[in-house]
């Protein structure tokens, strides 16, 4: 279940492993026979091997994994990546126990370097944040795209360029917010947006929590909400006003602090225009901004 896992180990007033589930993209089906299984991203440069899989979802769309040799993940079955070969531009799995093949990719990309075809946008948006070590606050504007890029890279830098410039090529601007975040949002947007992380008040830093704390995949808003009003300390007034539907997305690629944290929230519901306010029962509810 979606929720807060409690741990007494973590400091008052922030909780370990938000984690949500995207049920609005449906479950992921499980993986009959191996040609639904797609290889569509390798990065390979000194030091740093990736491979993202896609598996078709159930009621449609895909889900996409980023492994690096060794490790495993579900797309409705076990993957496991055994290894990438980037000069045959190929990722040998298993899946499940027994069932081990090697995924081939169609273009011909360079041997060192990032290349990803027509992959989903999630999972190259997470590959993004992964490589540039940031947190990406993703604008609710950003087009929904798939991406195919092939860039030369010989250092984790170079690898995040070029997915940042493909991103700006597909009309998605880069703004780097303090030490911590990255946002993302339309080239419409850019000049409105205001990064304000660096204006935080210093936290403790036993309050840091590790990379993975939250996982929003594109988590429904309301489910959300919940949560977001449990980090305030507050509960959740759900007799307020029906408010539109939305898909939420947040993940934390590296530790951070709870006002951090709070910080993520507030501005990815203020893009939506959207806040929590005191309600007169001494909960909060979710209004419109303007």
């Amino acid at each position: 279940m979606p929720g807060l896992s409690r741990s007494t180990a973590q400091p008052a007033g922030l909780e370990p492993n938000i984690v949500g589930e995207g049920r609005p993209h449906g479950q992921v089906r499980r993986l009959d026979t191996p040609s639904e299984l797609r290889l569509s991203g390798l990065v390979n440069f000194r030091g740093t091997k990736l491979a993202i899989l896609e598996g078709e979802r159930r009621f449609g769309g895909v889900q996409a994994v980023i492994l690096e040799p060794g490790q495993s993940d579900f797309l409705g079955v076990k993957v496991e990546l055994m290894g990438i070969n980037a000069g045959q531009h190929s990722a040998t799995v298993r899946i499940g126990h027994t069932n081990q093949l090697t995924l081939v990719m169609r273009s011909n990309p360079p041997v060192s370097g990032v290349v990803v075809e027509e992959a989903a946008m999630d999972a190259t948006l997470d590959l993004y944040a992964r490589l540039a070590q940031r947190i990406l606050l993703r604008h609710p504007r950003l087009p929904r795209v798939s991406f195919t890029v092939a860039a030369s890279a010989r250092t984790q830098t170079e690898a995040m360029t070029g997915l940042k410039d493909a991103l700006a090529r597909a009309g998605m601007i880069s703004i780097e917010d303090g030490d911590r975040f990255l946002m993302l949002v339309p080239q419409s947007e850019a000049q409105k947006v205001q990064p304000r992380s660096a204006q935080l008040k210093a936290s403790d830093h036993s309050e840091l929590q590790p990379a993975g704390f939250i996982n929003f995949p594109g988590t429904d808003l309301n489910q959300v909400t919940a949560i977001y009003a449990e980090l305030l300390g507050q509960r959740l007034d759900r007799e307020g006003p029906i408010l539109p539907a939305g898909i939420f997305y947040l993940k934390t690629m590296t530790p951070m602090t709870r006002n951090e944290a709070l910080y993520a929230f507030e501005t990815l519901y203020a893009w939506r225009g959207l806040k929590l306010v005191p309600s007169d029962n001494g909960m909060v509810k979710l209004v419109l901004r303007f």
